[in-house]
Parts: structure tokens; C-alpha cells; sequence
């Protein structure tokens, strides 16, 4: 994924899907929902895909 996704990738409505029906959605509600519990994700580029990491303070 090019760098200039990435900071769109949490945004509404964001898909790197072709069809655009119900998508761009899911990484959205994921970061409210860590932003609820004051954690952070951080997103690690990788050669085919991305990697995700969720940090949750206990």
C-alpha cells in the first residue's frame, strides 16, 4: 500500500476494494473502539499486505 493510504486508511468510507458497497467501514470502527480505551494502532507496511499492532493500557 502506498505511504499516502495508509494515513487515509482509517478514514470513513476508505476501501482499497473495487466494490464499494458496505466497505471502508472496518478499520474505521476498529479505531474508535481502541481510541475508547485510549490505545493506539499502529500500521507496519509489509511486503504483501500490512501488519497491525493494537496497543490497549491496562
Amino acid at each position: 500500500m502506498p505511504s499516502e493510504q495508509i494515513g487515509k486508511m482509517f478514514e470513513k468510507g476508505f476501501s482499497t476494494k473495487k466494490s464499494n458497497n458496505n466497505s471502508g467501514l472496518g478499520l474505521f470502527i476498529v479505531q474508535r473502539i481502541i481510541k475508547q480505551y485510549k490505545g493506539r494502532i499502529l500500521v507496519m507496511p509489509m511486503q504483501e499486505g500490512n501488519k497491525f499492532e493494537i496497543i490497549i493500557p491496562l
